[in-house]
Formats: C-alpha cells, structure tokens, sequence
C-alpha cells in the first residue's frame, strides 16, 4: 500500500510499487468504512473513518486518509461518489 493510498485490482494487474491491494468481505453487508471524493465534488476519494468492529477495521490495512485508487479491479478515476459507491456495493 502506497502511504496514504489503497487500491483494489485484477489479479491478472500487478499494483504499482509502494501500493498494496486489500480485498477483505463485508461484515452485516457493510465494508466498514466511510469515504468522501469523487469527479462530481472534485477531489480523489479518500477513507475519512473506519467503523470500530467493522469489516475495514477487523482486517487492519485500512486507514483514514487513504485514496481508493480502484474498486473490484475498476479505477475509481473520473468517477462521481455515487459511481464509486455503485462499485462497492456490487458483487464483482
């Protein structure tokens, strides 16, 4: 994982040096983090809080501050908030 950076890939894509890919399940349907960003209020999606006892803190890599490069091994690049919400609630 690159500091402060979190990206989901393909397995068939190596991440980028310095970045690390984190893929855990969902805990009661819920990733167990918030993120604010996006193309439609101009600024990368970052995580802003992990939920205690959630899925996101239960696996530990994940943090505040890190930007979500990608989700299901799509790039979160020029996509509104809802987009990426869309990513994470699918099952890909």
């Amino acid at each position: 994982m690159r500091l402060p950076r979190l990206r989901e890939r393909s397995p068939a894509s190596p991440p980028p040096p310095g970045t690390e890919d984190v893929a855990f399940s969902k805990i009661d349907g819920r990733l167990g983090f918030s993120f604010q960003g996006g193309t439609d209020v101009q600024s990368v999606p970052l995580v802003t809080e992990i939920a205690p006892g959630g899925a996101a803190a239960t696996d530990g890599r994940v943090y505040t501050g890190a930007i979500i490069e990608a989700v299901n091994g799509m790039s979160t690049d020029g996509l509104t908030h809802d987009q990426i919400i869309g990513l994470m609630k699918s099952d890909a």
